[in-house]
């Protein structure tokens, strides 16, 4: 999956997070390959937890750039739609939306949540994503991809038809660490092993991954279209 990096790409996450467990290292390893790697989070992202708290939200905020700093990503987009509540944003704002960012941001790639996922705003994410991005003729986009995000992706089959099932792996050896590292940013959504959100867990993860395709770790994606 190496031909894909040094490219425009768009990772598109409901909350932050989302982005580092499952692109973290495609964000590095993109940037490092001469890329322009662009992260997008749709919701404010600490509602959900803590109500209307403009200090958590600022907070939930400033981890996001930070995270992805760390990760060498050359624009955050984040809006403020209510965490856990996508349902009920209207689905024809959602899409507008995305789709502008989409056509304005001229990205080649879009990587976005698994349909399947357990949580209902990764699913409401996905089916806007597709169709921001569905490949009509005047549609920059090259390329969609899913992501598998710990503690979310692997409880939401609901039949084996269903199950994330990667088709694409990136090698992350040389950037776990740096993955690792910018999950802890998000100190209040790192959980203690062995919860799938902990350190070991997403460590454990990737090696998985990687051990599928001869390497020491890797990120795992399902292609939804490539042209």
């Amino acid at each position: 999956m190496k031909e894909i990096l040094g490219r425009r790409l768009l990772v598109v996450g409901a909350h932050p997070d989302d982005e580092v467990l499952g692109c973290g290292g495609l964000l590095v390893a993109n940037a490092e390959a001469g890329g322009e790697s662009h992260v997008l989070i749709v919701s404010e992202g600490s509602a959900a937890q803590y109500g209307k708290n403009e200090e958590a939200s600022n907070r939930r905020h400033s981890q996001l750039v930070k995270a992805a700093e760390s990760l060498s990503v050359s624009e955050v987009i984040h809006w403020d739609y209510p965490d856990m509540r996508l349902n009920e944003v209207s689905h024809i704002e959602l899409n507008g939306r995305l789709q502008k960012t989409i056509e304005e941001g001229r990205y080649e790639l879009v990587f976005t949540h698994h349909p399947y996922d357990v949580n209902l705003d990764h699913q409401v994410i996905f089916r806007s994503v597709m169709v921001a991005a569905r490949p009509t003729p005047d549609c920059c986009v090259r390329g969609v991809f899913t992501y598998h995000v710990n503690s979310s992706t692997e409880w939401g089959m609901a039949s084996f038809s269903e199950r994330f099932s990667p088709n694409a792996f990136l090698d992350i050896s040389d950037w776990l660490d740096v993955k690792i590292k910018a999950l802890g940013i998000y100190e209040e959504e790192v959980r203690e092993y062995p919860h799938p959100r902990s350190f070991e867990a997403v460590r454990d993860r990737a090696r998985v991954f990687g051990s599928e395709v001869g390497a020491e770790a890797a990120e795992a994606f399902s292609v939804i279209y490539w042209r």
